[in-house]
């Protein structure tokens, strides 16, 4: 995605604790100088981390590069799967979302993943109970499959209980797992 990255190390999170030390000293001052300071802080913390942290950079680009790496296959993988047609409406919808993304914020929302929710067992039963192509033994079978999936929960249900039994457990919860 056009302007995507990786953002690492200019977090405000990572300047809280010098900046509540220097916050104490600002609260007198007026309100171009205690922005004065604190710019000057944070400015500092970030020369800081350019001469110190060399090592860690240099961690932290190998670690993307094998990232990348790790990335390719699958991007070619996917892209040789997905047809012309299909990359081409991809491509007009990402230049419509970056068009359109200064007036209406929610043009972006093409990139968030759309998943459907699975269907929930009653409702795949009734689908098969509503399904006029299917056999009257086919619909039993839908019927039968329902009732063994929720037999099969209720055994697991069971098989935990008797597990979590004590030794000082009430009667009626050892009648209820008889």
């Amino acid at each position: 995605m056009q302007g995507a990255g990786w953002v690492d190390g200019e977090i405000i999170e990572t300047l809280w604790l010098l900046l509540n030390i220097a916050s104490t000293l600002a609260q007198g001052m007026s309100a171009p100088h205690n922005q004065e300071l604190l710019d000057f802080q944070i400015n500092n913390c970030n020369f800081m981390k350019m001469i110190c942290m060399v090592n860690s950079l240099m961690q932290k680009l190998t670690t993307v590069r094998v990232a990348a790496d790790m990335a390719k296959w699958p991007f070619k993988t996917l892209d040789e799967a997905v047809s012309v047609t299909q990359c081409d409406m991809w491509t007009y919808q990402e230049q419509v979302a970056f068009r359109d993304q200064m007036v209406d914020p929610s043009a972006m929302d093409i990139f968030k993943v759309q998943m459907k929710k699975a269907p929930t067992v009653y409702t795949v039963e009734l689908e098969f109970l509503n399904n006029t192509t299917l056999s009257r033994a086919q619909c039993g079978m839908g019927s039968w499959l329902t009732h063994g999936l929720r037999l099969e929960e209720v055994a697991i249900t069971l098989c935990i209980d008797h597990c979590n039994v004590g030794a000082h457990v009430p009667e009626l919860k050892r009648l209820v797992i008889a």
